[in-house]
């Protein structure tokens, strides 16, 4: 499979995190809605706000842990935040591949890490061919 080298280092999307703040407010006031008793209202509410630092942390962009990824053959090279060079990586079990959305979760030495990627944060082709290793190695 030599023929889909991927090399991403993909563009922030504050247009996603703004849409996953949203997703994290409606999914913390919804218990409060739904009539549910308050403690649990109270603990599903915290549970929504306390996630969202995590969800935006697997956005591309400063804030990110993971900073490039080069998939080659057998090879998935990442470019760990605060690390020197690449380090080999491995497809976890969380990826996910949906039509115009990414869920890349990787396992490396350094630690897990991973992207929530857009189609719209990478080139067309890298999207594609990531997506073609995803649904293979998954």
């Amino acid at each position: 499979m030599t023929s889909w080298p991927v090399d991403l280092a993909p563009e922030p999307q504050p247009r996603l995190a703004g849409a996953l703040a949203l997703l994290h407010a409606l999914v913390a006031v919804l218990p409060w809605l739904m009539r549910v008793p308050p403690w649990l209202a109270l603990s599903l509410s915290l549970l929504a706000v306390l996630a969202l630092p995590a969800t935006l942390a697997r956005l591309p962009g400063p804030h990110c842990r993971l900073r490039r990824l080069q998939v080659d053959g057998e090879r998935w090279l990442a470019w760990i935040a605060g690390r020197e060079g690449p380090v080999e990586a491995r497809p976890g079990p969380g990826c996910r591949v949906y039509p115009g959305l990414l869920v890349l979760d990787l396992r490396s030495p350094a630690g897990r890490c991973g992207w929530l990627l857009a189609r719209q944060s990478v080139p067309g082709d890298g999207f594609r061919r990531l997506k073609a290793w995803l649904r293979l190695s998954c």
